[in-house]
């Protein structure tokens, strides 16, 4: 994943505005920005849906100028596990590619979370521990707090913070972390979690069957991701072509 000059895809992420991705803090904190770089990070792949043949996507790869790690974020216990990535360039949007919206900052409650139908998407690893080449999609119910408690420990998800995880009927694979949860409303699509973690299968790299996947709200980081766009909004795009150029996607 942190090899130089090789491609290979390993996390995902979620465009939320023309220069700004983004995903779960653990996928890219071996490339938080540190200081002044002419080199690129990472690079991130808009609008592809096949992993394998991405000629047949059309898709565009924007390369990563800043990778910005929540300040509060734990290693260990996964809270806050959220990061924004900055682009050198703007992305072109069209029919195909569009920013999700944020989840408003002040609708940081889960009550109404019991019935509500989300989608998740992701290129996790299948059964044969191989990515999957087709870009899948779900969509299942969101899970009430109780079943989310008997999956992962009601202790567990207390020391990460109220209503810090939404819970989803949906076993997403190895590999989709930092990967979407998707909610509609009033036809316009907004980011509700990002993928933080999943049950131990004792499987590798393979998925849970008939389990819940943990999503970190993203309602409360909003503020945070919108002073984040604030504050890199005047990036050079000056970039050295050549730097570490793994993906995500």
């Amino acid at each position: 994943m942190d090899l130089p000059n090789q491609e290979h895809y390993f996390c995902g992420g979620t465009l939320v505005g023309d220069r700004t991705v983004l995903t779960a803090a653990h996928c890219v904190i071996g490339y938080r920005t540190t200081q002044s770089t002419s080199k690129p990070l990472l690079t991130v792949h808009v609008g592809e849906y096949e992993l394998y043949n991405p000629t047949r996507s059309n898709g565009t790869k924007y390369h990563v100028a800043a990778v910005v790690i929540h300040p509060e974020y734990n290693v260990k216990s996964l809270t806050n596990d959220v990061a924004v990535l900055q682009l050198v360039k703007r992305v072109e949007f069209n029919g195909v590619v569009q920013p999700a919206c944020l989840w408003p900052a002040n609708d940081t409650s889960l009550d109404d979370i019991p019935g509500t139908v989300a989608t998740a998407v992701g290129w996790g690893r299948d059964v044969n521990e191989r990515f999957s080449n087709v870009l899948t999609e779900r969509t299942h119910p969101l899970a009430l707090k109780k079943e989310c408690e008997k999956q992962f420990g009601a202790s567990f998800l207390r020391s990460m913070g109220e209503n810090s995880i939404i819970c989803a009927k949906t076993s997403v694979c190895a590999g989709s972390g930092g990967s979407g949860l998707y909610v509609e409303s009033n036809g316009r699509m907004f980011l509700r979690g990002l993928v933080t973690f999943g049950p131990k299968t004792g499987n590798g790299h393979r998925c849970g069957v008939n389990t819940l996947t943990a999503f970190a709200n993203i309602a409360l980081y909003t503020s945070w991701i919108q002073q984040q766009q604030e504050d890199n909004s005047t990036l050079e795009a000056d970039y050295e072509i050549g730097g570490q150029s793994s993906e995500v996607d």
